[in-house]
């Protein structure tokens, strides 16, 4: 069960919230009202892209293939790049039917079915790493959380 699924959408957004101090912000404003960026949105997107490109070399679409292909611990792997749903009727029931567990990669957001239930993902997964966002029942999300610590 070796694979990787790629699937890209640069179009869907994810809104992010986080606590900046107010003299940092102040000069963000100030950048505004001057006209450097439209507003503060503006400015934290630049800022954003700007370290991403910084850091091209980790973060490329290359360097993020090349550590999905090297990511494999055992024979059961499932990875991808871009948005990808996992259903009970998936790899999960598949793994407990042959005894096996599955270790999963994601860069992007995982969708995780909310038919599926705890019991089954822990008898399903090995290990499970989601750069980017991950949805589903609220049970499984916490756990998932709690391994990742």
């Amino acid at each position: 069960m070796k694979g990787m699924i790629v699937v890209n959408d640069n179009n869907t957004q994810e809104k992010i919230t986080f606590n900046i101090n107010i003299m940092e912000l102040a000069k963000i404003d100030y950048l505004v009202s001057n006209g450097f960026y439209s507003n503060r949105s503006d400015f934290l997107r630049t800022a954003l892209r700007n370290q991403l490109t910084q850091h091209q070399i980790f973060v490329s679409d290359e360097a993020v293939k090349e550590k999905l292909d090297t990511s494999t611990r055992g024979n059961t792997s499932f990875k991808g790049i871009g948005i990808l749903h996992l259903g009970k009727e998936d790899l999960l029931n598949r793994a407990v039917l042959r005894n096996t567990k599955i270790d999963i990669l994601i860069f992007g957001s995982l969708f995780i079915d909310k038919k599926v239930d705890l019991e089954l993902f822990k008898k399903s997964v090995n290990s499970i790493k989601v750069y980017g966002v991950l949805k589903g029942p609220k049970e499984i999300v916490k756990y998932v959380k709690s391994l990742n610590q």
